[in-house]
């Protein structure tokens, strides 16, 4: 119906925008600085400090570390220590997982640590020292590092970078330094320092940092690692090919960014002048909505409880809808209900009137398939759909019934279909839309793309808004038909405050029962007409109502809802 097809409408566009934002959403930490100091020996070893600074969103028991390392090289186990506030601590190798203990992870190709601390909210940085061995490498014609600083394991952003090389020496006259990465890098060269110092913004998630450093061989000339071949003019070209390709890579990717961009926006364009277009091209007359919170009435819907029950809420009966359905059948006396077995807590149906079942595919599964033919209790109904065929079964024959009840609901005539359909169009092409633009706005991040982007958002928002105020997807028979129930519904929900004695004898209570039962009110009606009427008045008056909803521990309503929705639940495929 149409309030299931704006739900459903809404819950897709909720899905899409929690799709998109499902990659914009933060881990439970961030990585605010990022520092690592390489200070080489003339033996062409290092000894590295790390630095990295993490600003924790609830609880965390620690983290990982893995730092890439080329072929060859020899990693010391490292000393870590961790601060927070104001405090230092120290940790120790330890392999059973305890607070404040780290584990080495041996692999050939990086040093790799799993390091235990708790803490909470906090903001916490690790510091790591270690030495490596076979760092530099000496060829004939210069002395080389090339090291994956950092590697492509880290699943967010690091922020603030800042990595500084320092050589055994000063006045380095031939240093030169690349440096590899997706964002932009600053590389510094100081040959009056013997230094280089690389620095980027933020380098993203999941990307590696890779730098390169030439100079001569005299800076580590105890270095044992040589290679007897010329290699610096190869190295030169090398990152000389890289930076031409690399330049034209960001070339292209630039501008396929800005036509994909431009593609998102324009889109969105083009689904906002569409369903503008349809509105313009499908007017609707204007329509009121019903009244929110009508007068007290006490004229009896035209239709069955399930009925009016359904075309109040606009969705499919529930199981309170088929609880009334067989009361009414009951004071037609096509069917009988009788407390049966007080100690369970149970009920009978007899089918008095055999041609139901021939007519009524409920009945005819109640009777003739949960029961024998002739009877069936709610014991039974409950213990009913244990295997895999009796819950299809079951809720083939429910989705039937509420299909039915559906269909006769909707013969009353009280949506139009076309203002529905106009309505359920305009919202999921506005959806769409307002999704596109701020997929728009987040690719651009731009102050006039922002703008522009929230601009139309909420002009879509708004006009809808006001649009769907002016234009209720209800026809004029729907209106007074739904400010009718909701009425009655009213009526239900305050009869304790009424004297019902002055609105009704008990032969109109006892037509107002099921659609208590439907609306969920039963116990309200009851607790109302006990305050109103003495028991003699009730016995006499309600006749088989008295004992199947004033007596019985448990009132029909309840007990049957119960009933029905343990049935359906009883199959489990596990225990097949």
């Amino acid at each position: 119906m149409f309030k299931n097809k704006i739900l459903q409408s809404f819950l897709a566009l909720l899905f899409g925008m929690c799709l998109f934002y499902g990659g914009k959403i933060q881990a439970d930490y961030t990585i605010t600085n990022y520092d690592v100091n390489v200070n080489l020996q003339q033996d062409g070893s290092a000894d590295i400090t790390q630095q990295i600074t993490y600003n924790f969103k609830g609880t965390s028991r620690g983290v990982y570390y893995d730092q890439p390392l080329e072929k060859g090289v020899v990693a010391t186990q490292p000393s870590i220590v961790v601060q927070e506030n104001g405090q230092s601590i120290q940790l120790t190798p330890n392999q059973d997982g305890s607070n404040n203990s780290f584990q080495v992870i041996e692999t050939d190709d990086a040093l790799k640590l799993k390091l235990f601390h708790n803490t909470a909210d906090t903001t916490t940085t690790y510091y790591y020292s270690y030495h490596v061995t076979n760092f530099v490498k000496n060829w004939q014609d210069t002395a080389e590092l090339n090291w994956t600083i950092i590697g492509n394991k880290w699943n967010v952003p690091l922020n603030n970078v800042r990595l500084k090389f320092q050589l055994p020496s000063t006045n380095v006259a031939d240093l030169k330094a690349w440096t590899r990465s997706e964002s932009k890098a600053t590389t510094s060269v100081s040959k009056e320092k013997g230094q280089v110092v690389v620095n980027l913004k933020q380098n993203p998630s999941a990307s590696q940092v890779k730098t390169r450093l030439l100079f001569p061989t005299s800076v580590v000339s105890t270095n044992g690692l040589v290679v007897n071949q010329k290699h610096k003019q190869a190295a030169i070209k090398s990152e000389q090919a890289w930076l031409k390709d690399n330049t034209q890579t960001k070339k292209v990717s630039n501008r396929n960014n800005l036509i994909f961009k431009a593609g998102v926006f324009g889109l969105a364009l083009v689904i906002i002048l569409v369903w503008a277009l349809y509105l313009l091209n499908h007017p609707v007359k204007k329509q009121k909505w019903p009244d929110v919170n009508p007068p007290h009435s006490y004229e009896i819907p035209p239709m069955s409880a399930p009925v009016a029950m359904s075309i109040y809420t606009d969705n499919v009966p529930d199981n309170n809808a088929l609880g009334a359905y067989l009361l009414e059948l009951a004071v037609k006396q096509k069917i009988a209900i009788e407390e049966f077995n007080t100690k369970r807590k149970d009920y009978q149906l007899t089918l008095l009137d055999a041609s139901l079942a021939n007519s009524e595919p409920m009945i005819d599964f109640l009777f003739n398939t949960v029961g024998d033919g002739k009877k069936v209790t709610l014991h039974e109904l409950r213990k009913y759909g244990k295997t895999q065929r009796e819950s299809k079964q079951m809720s083939h024959i429910y989705d039937k019934w509420k299909n039915q009840v559906e269909q006769e609901a909707l013969s009353y005539d009280y949506l139009s279909k076309k203002s529905a359909g106009n309505f359920y169009l305009t919202i999921f092409l506005c959806g769409i839309s307002c999704l596109l633009l701020l997929w728009a706005l987040f690719l651009w991040k731009t102050p006039w793309m922002t703008g522009l982007s929230l601009v139309l958002i909420l002009g879509q928002v708004g006009f809808n808004v006001y649009h769907f105020r002016k234009h209720s997807p209800y026809t004029e028979t729907g209106v007074e038909l739904i400010t009718q129930l909701r009425a009655f519904r009213h009526t239900l929900k305050d009869l304790n405050k009424i004297n019902l004695k002055s609105k009704g004898d008990l032969n109109y209570w006892s037509q107002v029962l099921p659609y208590a039962i439907a609306f969920g009110y039963n116990k309200r009606v009851i607790n109302a007409l006990q305050a109103n009427f003495t028991v003699k008045e009730l016995e006499e008056g309600l006749g088989f109502y008295y004992n199947l909803l004033f007596t019985a521990p448990i009132d029909f309503g309840d007990s049957f809802s119960t009933s029905v929705t343990r049935a359906l639940g009883n199959y489990h495929p596990n225990n097949n």
